[in-house]
């Protein structure tokens, strides 16, 4: 969606009101991007759409705006990440989950999404039997 099209935050007196429940907000390291999710759910996705929205923070206007959104559908997104290292942001959406990149015109695009279940590959069972699993491609943390 064009930024220009992106609904604003209403604001009651000092007090931002999304349009939407919000699952998730993260926020880069300046400060300038954050990006939240929300919604309503699978039966409520025509009332309160399932979205992502990212929002700036204009230090010199002193102005908080929503540049874009994606409507998800019927999957509610609950959680947000952002990655410095990688200058990336993650979004998880019941069993989908998405790689986001924040463009220089201050747009989303979601460069990766996944399903969980199909995706993972089998590391064998965790100390309290569960199954460990690891995307293709990942690099295992020390």
């Amino acid at each position: 969606m064009a930024s220009a099209d992106a609904k604003q935050p209403g604001k009651d007196g000092e007090n931002w009101q999304m349009p939407y429940p919000m699952m998730g907000l993260a926020a880069c390291e300046n400060g300038r991007h954050m990006i939240s999710c929300g919604g309503g759910g699978s039966a409520g996705k025509k009332e309160i759409p399932n979205e992502i929205h990212l929002h700036i923070w204009d230090e010199v206007l002193g102005k908080f705006s929503t540049v874009d959104r994606r409507n998800l559908g019927a999957v509610l997104p609950v959680n947000v990440a952002y990655s410095h290292q990688q200058d990336l942001w993650t979004c998880s959406a019941g069993p989908k989950g998405y790689l986001i990149e924040v463009k220089e015109n201050e747009e989303m695009e979601i460069v990766h999404e996944f399903t969980s279940e199909y995706e993972q590959q089998d590391l064998g069972t965790n100390h309290d039997g569960t199954k460990r699993t690891m995307e293709p491609n990942q690099e295992k943390c020390m």
